[in-house]
């Protein structure tokens, strides 16, 4: 059975239930559905289909301007203003979640380019 990554999960054909992986599969009666776990371990066969598991949405580290700027999840990143770091002098400034410019540092008077988020 192949495995692909899915931003969302969804919800089991027979029981109706929303785990943290579905299956694509045939059922006892041969039609294909989503199936959550427990449903899957009652089918026949089951080695055929596709287990879709959530994508892990963790932002990556970041890199250059953003070093040392880490985010956990996207709710974190956009809770509140996120800090810039300058590379160079290591000023910190607040910035709007979706902030996408280039910023003059008031330290060091280096042109800082905040990336958006997404």
């Amino acid at each position: 059975m192949k495995t692909r990554k899915v931003d969302k999960i969804r919800e089991c054909d027979i029981c109706g239930k929303i785990g943290e992986v579905y299956y694509d599969m045939p059922t006892a009666n041969g039609q294909w559905g989503n199936l959550c776990e427990e449903c899957r371990q009652k089918q026949p066969y089951t080695t055929l289909g596709t287990k879709f598991v959530l994508r892990d949405m963790k932002l990556p580290s970041a890199e250059g301007i953003l070093r040392g700027i880490e985010y956990s999840t996207l709710e974190e990143a956009f809770e509140g203003d996120r800090e810039i770091k300058c590379p160079n002098c290591g000023e910190l400034r607040l910035v709007e979640p979706d902030a996408d410019y280039v910023f003059e540092c008031e330290g060091c008077d280096t042109k800082v380019k905040v990336p958006c988020l997404f």
